[in-house]
């Protein structure tokens, strides 16, 4: 016998011995998720028979013997309550704002694989409406399409304290597609009262063509004052479009354009002078103009409806003239136009039509 055959008879055999052990010494096999206990189940919150639940209410539970859980709700008609698990399995979230006043029953059911049961009931009556409710709105739009660098901004008409915060956080749920990470941080500044805007940012960027879901789920949720609650949900959809990125050397004075990947655009820039260096890091561009003046003294837009319908008809009129008296443009204006139109070509914002 070789010693590769040597080899493999002694695997063999150890194989054997191990599996004869198993079976000899009455181990026993659980599913993945089971331990050889009996299922059982507590609900932990909201309890049984309790009344002003808030309108976030959880069906908070602990479980043992099996990760297989169910958990029902229904309202005083029997009426099913759509929610799902948090991802750690530590309690279920409705999928909307309980019903203030509203009465719900709750059942949390354990299944093993070897169709063993437990479960573990509750019924509570929520709250009444409050009389201080704090409103949430957002930044972000429904079915819009923003850059890679867009942050998803709350904002809340009531701060929140810093000690209910992390409950807060808790309840503002964002789903993408694909999986991306990110954080949430909590805006403090000479702009912003501590506490009334959270943002969240992806770890980098959004990468491109991305499909961002948010469920902002602080309606009936305690503030951390007597007496103040969120006064609804909120929800957005909306996506992610193609990568476009600036990036400014001050050593070159040159800003390089790149879109999804490829280099568009090499453009010249000024920056400030030593004395008074512009800002450094990673700018956001969060909304466009056809022209506006920037500088380290002072940044004022240009708005003009009547030069937005200039551009517009640069594409259909002969010429920028007969664009600009299509729009309305006086004679004695025509010079200002002009500029602007110019000012717009050297930036690349417009382009000459091939011929």
């Amino acid at each position: 016998m070789d010693k590769r055959s040597r080899t493999l008879l002694t695997s063999v055999v150890a194989l054997t011995l191990l599996l004869g052990g198993c079976t000899k010494g009455g181990a026993q096999w659980n599913a993945p998720g089971e331990t050889a206990d009996p299922p059982k189940v507590t609900i932990s919150s909201p309890a049984n028979e309790a009344n002003d639940v808030p309108a976030s209410a959880e069906i908070e539970f602990k479980v043992e013997g099996t990760q297989n859980v169910a958990v029902e709700l229904k309202d005083i008609n029997g009426k099913p309550v759509e929610g799902a698990l948090r991802d750690d399995g530590s309690s279920w979230i409705p999928a909307e704002q309980l019903d203030w006043g509203g009465t719900y029953s709750a059942v949390v059911t354990a299944t093993k694989s070897d169709g063993s049961k437990a479960d573990a009931k509750t019924s509570f009556k929520v709250m009444d409406k409050p009389g201080q409710l704090v409103r949430v709105q957002a930044y972000n739009g429904d079915n819009t399409v923003y850059g890679v660098g867009m942050p998803i901004i709350v904002r809340f008409s009531t701060d929140v304290p810093q000690n209910a915060r992390a409950a807060v956080q808790k309840r503002l749920f964002v789903k993408t597609d694909p999986p991306q990470e990110g954080v949430w941080h909590w805006i403090s500044s000479n702009y912003h009262d501590p506490g009334s805007e959270v943002h969240f940012r992806p770890k980098v960027y959004w990468q491109p063509k991305t499909k961002i879901s948010v469920r902002i789920a602080t309606g009936g949720l305690p503030w951390g004052f007597d007496g103040i609650y969120g006064a609804n949900d909120l929800t957005l959809d909306f996506s992610i479009g193609d990568s476009f990125i600036m990036d400014v050397d001050n050593a070159t004075k040159q800003m390089t354009v790149t879109q999804n990947g490829q280099v568009t655009q090499t453009i010249p820039v000024s920056l400030g002078k030593p004395s008074t260096p512009s800002s450094s890091g990673t700018m956001l561009i969060m909304s466009r103009n056809l022209k506006y003046h920037f500088d380290t003294r002072r940044l004022s837009f240009l708005k003009s409806p009547i030069l937005l319908d200039v551009v517009r008809g640069l594409a259909e009129q002969p010429s920028a003239r007969a664009a600009c008296a299509s729009a309305g443009v006086r004679s004695a204006d025509l010079p200002r136009y002009r500029a602007a139109l110019a000012a717009l070509a050297a930036s690349r914002m417009i382009r000459r039509r091939s011929e």
